[in-house]
């Protein structure tokens, strides 16, 4: 027995099973790491880089976005005649700022509103610049109260400021006998409307005639004056076609007998009144 003993221990550790010689090793030594698993020194290391990467990108983009890099330095705004390019960039408010920062809809609503412009468009021009492109309000005609004459455009509208008409522009003069109170400058949009689609139809070439005036009362609507034949009160613009072809009808009548008529009124549809 006792040499069966010895024998056993003097045993080297090679000649000890596999499986008993792992567990004398952990049971021996110092833990072993699990597969795969990271150092606790190595996740302290990468956490680290990724918070200092981390402020780098903010410190970076930081100044990308508020640095003097893409600041606005100049306004490039379109040649004007009309409107005041002071108001338009002082309404633009953005020099001072970066062109990341720079809200393209919030500043063409707010040049928008700048008196005398009809429409603009706002880009960024790199590295440093805004341009903001104006098409200036046009004025199409006059309209005049007692003495006083505004511009108007194209729709009617008074124009406080934007491009003066043509030099041969008309005048819509508004009779204001009937008015008790004083006279207020207020263009009527639909008759400065009417007087144009006279125009550009061709409605006067057709009819043979030559305008020579436009009056307006706010009772009567639209009155026309042409050379050599009665003046006509058209009134609004409702049956426009029909009062066109009445009227060319009428002017033949009266030419072919003669009549001695002074003012042909298409207010009232077929019942035409000659006078």
């Amino acid at each position: 027995m006792a040499n069966s003993r010895r024998t056993t221990e003097s045993l080297p550790l090679r000649s000890v099973p596999p499986h008993l010689r792992a567990s004398a090793h952990i049971r021996g030594g110092a833990p072993a790491a699990r597969a795969g698993e990271v150092p606790p020194w190595k996740r302290a290391v990468t956490t680290a880089g990724l918070a200092a990467f981390a402020v780098a990108f903010g410190v970076a983009a930081y100044w990308v976005l508020y640095g003097d890099l893409f600041r606005v330095t100049d306004v490039r705004i379109s040649p004007l005649q009309a409107v005041d390019p002071l108001a338009v960039s002082a309404a633009a408010g953005v020099t001072g700022k970066t062109l990341f920062t720079v809200d393209r809809g919030d500043v063409e609503a707010a040049v928008a509103a700048v008196p005398g412009v009809r429409s603009v468009q706002v880009r960024r021009d790199w590295p440093n610049a805004v341009a903001i492109d104006i098409v200036e309000a046009q004025g199409w005609g006059f309209w005049e109260v007692a003495g006083r004459r505004v511009v108007v455009d194209e729709q009617g509208a008074m124009l406080e400021r934007g491009r003066v008409p043509a030099t041969q522009a008309l005048v819509i003069y508004e009779d204001t006998t009937s008015l008790d109170a004083a006279p207020v400058v207020a263009p009527d949009p639909e008759t400065v409307q009417l007087v144009r689609r006279l125009i550009d139809t061709g409605a006067f070439s057709i009819l043979r005639v030559t305008p020579t005036g436009f009056t307006y009362n706010r009772e009567r609507g639209l009155t026309v004056h042409v050379a050599s034949g009665p003046r006509v009160i058209f009134g609004d613009a409702h049956d426009f076609d029909f009062k066109v072809a009445t009227w060319g009808a009428l002017l033949d009548k009266v030419e072919s007998q003669r009549l001695a008529v002074t003012e042909i009124d298409l207010r009232y549809g077929k019942q035409v009144v000659m006078r």
